[in-house]
């Protein structure tokens, strides 16, 4: 059983803390590719920073429509490091 106290205090810490421990390992595949968590964590702060971009802040409603694929994994961790 997982403990809550072990638990990131925000989704986006997930893959931050994953990728400062260890950026090598393994996150997501996707067909042949495999993206490790240091590779995962450079696509969300390239995705948060065009939301910026955009004029998204903190507080405002993002709807994501995406097939199932690792981009709207990178997506999600970026809207949800936004606030």
């Amino acid at each position: 059983m997982i403990e809550l106290s072990s638990l990131p205090s925000r989704i986006s810490d997930i893959v931050r803390l994953k990728a400062a421990h260890t950026p090598g390992a393994p996150a997501l595949a996707e067909g042949g590719r495999v993206w490790s968590y240091g590779a995962l964590q450079c696509e969300v702060e390239r995705h948060a920073q065009h939301l910026r971009d955009l004029g998204v802040r903190g507080g405002d409603r993002v709807m994501l429509v995406s097939e199932n694929w690792v981009a709207q994994v990178g997506l999600l961790f970026a809207i949800a490091s936004l606030d």
